[in-house]
């Protein structure tokens, strides 16, 4: 591995550390571009643990606030998503295909329960 692959995969693992910018890429992947309310009715569904269809996404004020301030900005300063603040949307950026498979794989992850050992992700096979 270079440097710069270091350095690629510290920003994919420093962003997909939070859950509320895992759950925004996650809605991404079967959605190429969100309205922020719908993105945080989302994010209050699977905080809640219930599915992304599910649920009235009631309370997502605050959610609305961090991904605006917080979450969007920095996932927006990677090129992985574009924030339009017009529109007040959410799409894929340029360079959200190079962090698909990371982004699926690690949706299977959370969606699975299955432990990282159980994935086989740290065998010799």
């Amino acid at each position: 591995m270079t440097q710069g692959e270091g350095a690629w995969l510290d920003t994919v693992f420093d962003l997909l550390s939070q859950p509320r910018r895992r759950y925004v890429l996650y809605y991404l992947l079967e959605n190429e571009r969100a309205a922020i309310d719908e993105l945080a009715r989302a994010v209050a569904r699977a905080e809640r643990g219930t599915s992304l269809e599910k649920g009235d996404g009631s309370g997502t004020s605050e959610i609305e606030i961090s991904l605006v301030h917080r979450h969007v900005p920095k996932l927006e300063t990677t090129d992985i998503v574009e924030y339009d603040p017009q529109d007040d949307t959410v799409a894929m950026g340029d360079e959200f295909e190079a962090v698909r498979d990371v982004l699926e794989r690690s949706r299977g992850f959370e969606r699975e329960g299955a432990s990282v050992t159980e994935a086989g992700a740290f065998t010799d096979d």
